[in-house]
């Protein structure tokens, strides 16, 4: 958080079990999306900021699976975005 992401509301199954952690990070025209699913299993992606987030691979400028440290290594290592005028 101390990076500029903010928590989502948490993803829940039916029952009211807890399945996913998202944190996002907007800056300028992008979103950095992590998606905790389980200590072994996360997703990242870099994706535009315009309409509905996905991190598929056709709507992502950079994409990454792992565990959380790789992940979030990999995440705050990216450059920052090009500011567009």
């Amino acid at each position: 958080m101390v990076r500029g992401f903010q928590l989502m509301p948490p993803v829940r199954d039916t029952a009211g079990e807890l399945e996913a952690l998202i944190y996002v990070r907007p800056k300028g025209d992008i979103i950095d999306v992590v998606e905790l699913i389980a200590e072994d299993n996360v997703r990242a992606a870099r994706v535009p900021r315009r309409g509905e987030i996905s991190t598929e691979a056709g709507g992502a400028f950079w994409r990454t699976i792992g565990d959380v440290y790789q992940v979030l290594d990999e995440v705050l290592a990216l450059p920052e975005p090009l500011i567009r005028a």
